[in-house]
């Protein structure tokens, strides 16, 4: 989860910085589903009802393949385009 100042920051330093095809992602902590529904509701019955068709355990943030082309720093990560015409200078 990302508050809503975090995303407004980033969508800001993307729009200021991106040159074109870059992918900005917010490092934030994992969390389980189940945390967060006792977090919100700790008195709460919580009914396992299994996973879904199509539903996903697991996300990928980052593909082997885009890792290669991604860099970190402070409080994000860009994954930047591996296109011919958008060179190695081109990073900020």
């Amino acid at each position: 989860m990302v508050s809503l100042e975090q995303g407004v920051e980033l969508v800001i330093k993307a729009l200021k910085e991106s040159k074109g095809g870059e992918t900005f992602k917010s490092k934030i902590p994992s969390f389980k589903i189940t945390d967060l529904a006792k977090a919100m509701c700790p008195n709460c019955a919580i009914k396992e009802v299994g996973i879904r068709e199509g539903e996903k355990l697991h996300v990928i943030m980052v593909t082997r393949e885009d890792s290669m082309y991604t860099y970190e720093y402070k409080n994000h990560y860009i994954v930047y385009p591996h296109y011919n015409w958008w060179g190695k200078n081109d990073i900020i």
